[in-house]
C-alpha cells in the first residue's frame, strides 16, 4: 500500500475525535514503544461501547508533522486495573483502549490481524507470558533476555525475531552472527538471548531509544507443530554513546562510531555546496538505508594528488589505502579488507555474502564481523591471541570522500587455570585500535558477571588488576556467581566450573575522544578430577557400620546401593533395615551416609587372631551425576575388627577307670577344631579309639578310658599309674594352635591286677645287638616283706623273685614299598601347594640305594632298611603306608602275599615270619 500523501493533515482532521480521552496520569507506569518501524495507527471508534480497535495502514508519520514543542514522537501504553491504554503524542493525544494485551501484542508481532483473526503468515497460537518465564534487561548497549528452563522441561523452543516489514524471522546461527544476536545458555542451563541495539531488526529512535520484539515458540514436538507463541518486546535506552564502541561477543565482533564530524564537513563546504546538499538529502531519507558518514575525511580538490589531511592520526595502513581511493565508486559504500593475503575491496552487498554486516543509523556507523573469517588475521598482543579484521570503509560523494577505520580486534584466548582459580588476561593497549600509543590514557576498567556490574570485586574475592601491559581478572573456582557442575570423564568423577564474565575498558587517545571496549566471555574450566572419599565413622561398641561417601555437589543423587553384591534402591535399603540419608559438609558439598548392623546377614564375618572377628562391609554405589544424569559407579570395602569372641575353657576330671574333658561347644567347628596330636578329633576317630562323646546344646563331654589310644602315661608303678590326656584347640582355617586342653589323673595300680590276669606296662632302658637281632631287656623283681602284725619272725630259703624280660627283633628286613602319585593337575582338597612323596630302600648303611621298583631278595630273618619322605611341612598332612606286602616270587602280583602294614604302620605278623623260604619285598 502506498503511504498517505499528507499525514499531518489527516492527523489534524482526526484530532477532535479523541479529545475527550485523558492523558496518562502522573506516576502511572509507562512502557515506551519505538515508532521507527511501527505502522501508524488509524483509530476506529465503536459508538456502542466506545471501545476502540486497532486499524493499521501504511501511513508514515514523520517528525515534520509534529510541532516544535512536541518533538517526542512516542507511543505509550498505560497499565490500568483491567484495561490497557495506548496513545500517540503528536499534535493530539490518541487513546486506544484494549480489552486484552495479548491482542495488541499479536498485532504488533504479526500473528494477528487488526480484527483479531489469525495472520495468514503464522499458524501458532499467541498466549500471555507465564509469570517468571522471561527476564530481560538492558545492559549498556545490549539487550539481555533469559528464559526460565523450568518452563521448558521436556519441550522444544525456537526464537523468532520480528521484522516490521518481513514479519517473524527464525533465528539461526548464520542470522545471529550477521545481525548481532547471541543465543546460548547461562551457567545454570537457562537459555539466554542477547542482541546489540544496532542489530538488524532493532527499532531505533534517534539512537537513544531501541525496541526489539521476539517471538518465543514452545512446542512438545521437535517439529514445532502445535506451538504456543509468546511475544515479548524489549526496550533499551542508551543515550550516552562513546565516540567509538567495540563489542566482542561470543559469535561476532562489532565496531561502530559516532558521526558527529559531519557538521565540520558541512561548515567547510557550506550548506549551498552541491556535495553537502546531496549528503543532507541522503541523510534525511526515510526509511534509512546507507548514508555517508565519516570518522576521518579527505576533501578532494580537483585531481591533485597532494591531499591535505584534516587529521594527522592516519597510519601507514591508511596511507596504503590511498591508491585504492581512485577506484571508489560514486555514491556507493565499499569496504577494503587488509590481511596477510593482500587487499580486497568489496561492495557492501558482497560483504554481506561474506558474513559481514555494515550499516549506519542517524549518527552512528558500524561494521559487524564474524570470528575467523577469510579476511581476518590472528596477531599476538602481550601474549594474547587477538582475532583482527583490518578494514576501511569508503564513500565518495562528488567532492567529498569519506574514509572510516572500521578495524576491530578481539581476544580469542588469554584464559588460564590452576587448581583453585581461573584467570582472564587481556592486553591493556591494542595497537591496531590505538594509533598513537603515547596519547593512550585508560579512563576506567569495569568487570561484571552476567549482566551485572561488580562494583567492589574484592568483596567477592575477585581480583581485578592491571598494569602497563595487561588487564587480569582472577576468579576463585567455586565463586557463587558461577556454577560448579559435576561431570564424568573416563569413568572418573570430577567437576567443571563455568562463569559468564564481561569487561568494559574505556580509554582516550589522540584519534578518538572516547573508546568503550566491551568483551563478553563465557569461561569454563577443563575437567577437574575429584576423587570421592569414604569416611569410616564406625563405632565398634555400637556394632554398627557408619560410612560417609562424599564430597559431591548438589547435582549428584544416589540411584542404587549394593551391599554384599545385593543391589537395593534407596527405598528398598530403608525397608531392609539399612539407614541411607544425605548429609551436608562445611564446604557446601554433600555426602551419603550408610548405616548397617554388624549382625546383618549381608555383612561378611571372619574369625581372626585369638578372639577377634573381622566384619567386612562391601558397598557398591551407583550415582546419577550432573544435569546429564550420567551414571557413576564406586566400590568400597569397610572393615572393623573387634574382640567379641571368648575362647573356650575346658574342665577335666577322672573316675576309677576314665579321664574326662568337658568344654563349651560355642564356635566349635565354626572357628576352631579339636586335634589329638596331628589328627582331627572327629566322631570316627573317637569311636575308633574307644572314646565316648556326649554333646548337648552348650557343652561337649569326652570320656577317655585309661588304656585308650592317645593316653600319655607319665608314671607307672605298682602303687599308681599317672596318666594324661590332652587335645589341641586349633583354628579351622590356619591350623594355628590356640590352646591345649589337658586332664591328668593318678590311678591305683592294684585296681588293674587280679589273680587271673596281670596287666602291666614296661619300658626298656637299653638294647643290644646279637647277630641279626636287636634285644631289648628289662627285669621284673619282687621283694618279700614280712606282713605287719606277725610277732614271730619267719626264716625262709626262698630268694627274692626276679624275672628277666627279653624282646628279640630282626635287625634287618627287606621291604618293597610302592608309592603311587595322583594326577598333579588335581588341586588338593585343602590348602595349597604340591605333595611329593619319595621312597628308597637301602642297605644297612643307608649309603647306597636300590633302583626304584626293584624286587629285593631277602631271607625272612634279614632286615630291610626303608626310607619314606613326604615333602610337605603342613601340620595337617600325615603319611600312611599302604600296599606293602611280602611274596615268594619276583612277580609282584603272585600269590600268596602277606601285607606288612596295618593302619599305616609296618607290622610283621606271625604268618609272615614263619615262612622259611626266601621272600621278596
Amino acid at each position: 500500500m502506498a503511504p498517505v500523501q499528507d499525514p499531518c493533515k489527516e492527523l489534524q482532521q482526526e484530532q477532535h475525535q479523541f479529545s475527550h480521552f485523558e492523558q496518562p496520569a502522573q506516576g502511572v507506569p509507562v512502557v515506551y514503544f519505538s515508532v521507527a518501524y511501527l505502522p501508524v495507527l488509524k483509530l476506529q471508534e465503536d459508538e456502542e461501547d466506545r471501545d476502540t480497535y486497532i486499524g493499521f495502514s501504511q501511513l508514515y508519520m514523520s517528525k515534520d508533522c509534529c510541532s516544535e514543542k512536541e518533538k517526542d514522537f512516542d507511543v505509550h501504553a498505560e497499565v490500568s486495573k483491567d484495561r490497557w491504554r495506548l496513545w500517540v503524542t503528536c499534535y493530539a493525544v490518541h487513546v486506544l483502549i484494549l480489552q486484552d494485551l495479548a491482542a495488541f501484542l499479536a498485532v504488533l508481532a504479526g500473528t494477528r490481524e487488526a480484527d483479531g483473526s489469525p495472520s495468514p503468515n503464522d499458524s501458532s497460537t499467541l498466549y500471555v507470558l507465564p509469570s517468571g518465564f522471561v527476564e530481560s534487561s538492558c545492559r549498556s548497549r545490549i539487550f539481555w533476555m533469559k528464559l526460565n528452563k523450568l518452563f521448558l522441561q521436556g519441550k522444544f523452543f525456537q526464537l523468532e525475531i520480528y521484522d516490521p516489514y518481513a514479519g517473524p524471522i527464525l533465528l539461526d546461527e548464520k542470522l545471529a552472527s550477521r545481525c548481532g544476536y547471541v543465543l546460548s545458555e547461562d551457567v545454570w542451563g537457562n537459555p539466554v538471548f542477547r542482541a546489540s541495539v544496532l542489530g538488524c531488526h532493532v527499532a531505533n529512535e534517534a539512537d537513544e531509544l531501541f525496541m526489539l520484539t521476539v517471538n518465543i515458540k514452545v512446542s512438545s514436538f521437535s517439529s514445532m507443530r502445535a506451538a504456543v507463541t509468546y511475544t515479548y518486546p524489549m526496550y533499551c535506552s542508551y543515550p550516552s554513546w562513546a565516540s567509538r564502541e567495540i563489542v566482542c561477543e561470543e559469535n561476532y565482533m562489532e565496531s561502530e562510531a559516532h558521526t558527529g564530524k559531519i557538521d565540520s564537513i558541512a561548515s567547510t563546504l557550506g550548506t549551498g555546496d552541491p556535495a553537502f546538499s546531496g549528503v543532507q538529502a541522503a541523510w534525511k531519507r526515510e526509511p534509512v538505508l546507507l548514508k555517508p558518514i565519516t570518522w576521518f575525511f579527505i576533501p578532494l580538490v580537483s585531481v591533485k594528488t597532494d591531499v591535505p589531511a584534516v587529521s594527522n592520526d592516519y597510519t601507514v595502513a591508511w596511507m596504503s589505502a590511498l591508491p585504492e581511493i581512485q577506484n571508489v565508486a560514486y555514491q556507493q559504500w565499499q569496504l577494503m579488507f587488509v590481511s596477510p593475503s593482500g587487499r580486497k575491496r568489496v561492495t557492501v552487498s558482497d560483504a554481506v555474502k561474506l558474513g559481514y554486516s555494515f550499516n549506519n543509523t542517524l549518527s552512528r556507523v558500524y561494521l559487524r564481523a564474524p570470528y575467523h573469517s577469510n579476511e581476518s588475521d590472528i596477531s599476538v598482543v602481550s601474549g594474547v591471541n587477538m582475532n583482527m579484521v583490518t578494514s576501511t570503509s569508503m564513500y565518495r560523494q562528488r567532492w567529498l570522500l569519506l574514509l572510516i577505520d572500521t578495524t576491530v580486534s578481539c581476544p580469542v584466548d588469554g584464559i588460564g587455570f590452576t587448581d583453585t582459580t581461573l584467570t582472564w588476561t587481556m592486553p591493556r593497549v591494542i595497537p591496531t585500535l590505538v594509533v598513537q600509543e603515547s596519547t593512550f590514557l585508560s579512563k576506567s576498567i569495569v568487570m561484571g558477571v552476567d549482566d551485572q556490574v561488580i562494583v567492589n570485586p574484592e568483596e567477592k574475592n575477585y581480583l581485578l588488576k592491571h598494569n602497563e601491559t595487561h588487564i587480569r581478572i582472577t576468579i576463585p573456582i567455586g565463586a557463587e556467581e558461577g556454577r560448579l557442575k559435576s561431570s564424568i570423564s573416563g569413568g572418573v568423577y570430577g567437576v567443571i566450573y563455568s562463569i559468564d564474565l564481561f569487561l568494559e575498558h574505556t580509554w582516550t587517545d589522540a584519534a578518538w575522544q572516547h573508546t568503550k571496549y566491551t568483551v563478553i566471555k563465557s569461561i569454563t574450566t577443563p575437567f577437574m578430577p575429584q576423587m570421592p572419599t569414604v569416611i569410616n565413622n564406625t563405632v565398634p561398641e555400637e556394632r554398627l557400620f557408619n560410612v560417609a561417601f562424599g564430597h559431591f555437589l548438589h547435582d549428584v543423587s544416589l540411584v542404587a546401593i549394593a551391599i554384599g553384591n545385593v543391589p537395593f534402591t534407596p527405598r528398598e535399603a530403608q525397608h531392609h533395615g539399612f539407614r541411607v540419608y544425605e548429609t551436608l559438609f562445611s564446604n557446601r558439598t554433600k555426602g551419603f551416609i550408610l548405616e548397617v548392623s554388624f549382625d546383618d546377614p549381608y555383612v561378611l564375618k571372619e574369625y581372626v587372631n585369638r578372639n577377634e572377628t573381622k566384619y567386612t562391609l562391601l558397598v557398591n554405589y551407583t550415582l546419577s551425576v550432573g544435569p546429564e544424569m550420567t551414571l557413576y559407579y564406586h566400590s568400597t570395602e569397610v572393615e572393623c575388627v573387634i574382640a567379641d569372641i571368648e575362647l573356650p575353657e575346658a574342665v577335666g576330671y577322672c573316675d576309677e577307670e576314665n579321664l574326662y574333658l568337658t568344654l563349651p561347644t560355642f564356635g566349635l567347628h565354626q572357628y576352631w577344631e579339636l586335634y589329638l596330636g596331628n589328627t582331627l578329633l572327629n566322631r570316627h576317630i573317637a569311636l575308633t579309639n574307644g572314646y565316648l562323646a556326649a554333646i548337648n546344646s552348650t557343652h561337649l563331654i569326652l570320656q577317655i578310658p585309661l588304656f585308650a589310644v592317645g593316653v600319655i602315661y607319665e608314671e607307672v608303678s605298682f602303687q599308681k599309674i599317672k596318666a594324661r590326656f590332652e587335645v589341641a584347640l586349633r583354628k579351622v582355617r590356619t591350623m594355628e594352635t590356640l590352646q591345649m586342653f589337658s586332664v591328668s589323673c593318678s590311678f591305683n595300680s592294684s585296681e588293674f591286677i587280679n589273680a587271673k590276669k596281670i596287666q602291666f606296662l614296661m619300658s626298656f632302658p637299653y638294647a643290644q645287638f646279637e647277630g641279626d637281632h636287636i634285644i631289648y631287656e628289662n627285669e621284673i623283681s619282687y621283694e618279700k616283706e614280712t606282713l605287719p602284725g606277725q610277732s614271730i619272725p619267719t626264716i625262709t630259703r626262698d630268694p627274692d623273685y626276679r624275672l628277666t624280660v627279653l624282646c628279640y627283633y630282626q635287625a634287618k628286613e627287606t621291604l618293597v614299598l610302592g608309592a603311587f602319585i595322583g594326577d598333579p593337575v588335581t588341586s588338593p582338597p585343602f590348602g595349597s601347594g604340591t605333595m611329593g612323596p619319595r621312597s628308597n630302600t637301602a642297605d644297612g648303611s643307608f649309603m647306597e640305594f636300590y633302583e626304584p621298583s626293584m624286587a629285593i631278595f631277602k631271607q625272612s630273618v634279614e632286615p630291610v632298611f626303608l626310607e619314606v619322605e613326604l615333602k610337605d611341612e603342613s601340620p595337617n598332612i600325615e603319611l600312611y603306608l599302604e600296599n606293602c606286602w611280602v611274596t615268594r616270587s619276583l612277580d609282584f602280583s603272585s600269590t600268596p602275599k602277606w601285607n606288612i602294614t596295618v593302619d599305616g604302620q609296618v607290622v610283621l605278623n606271625d604268618q609272615c615270619t614263619r615262612q622259611q623260604s626266601p621272600n621278596f619285598f
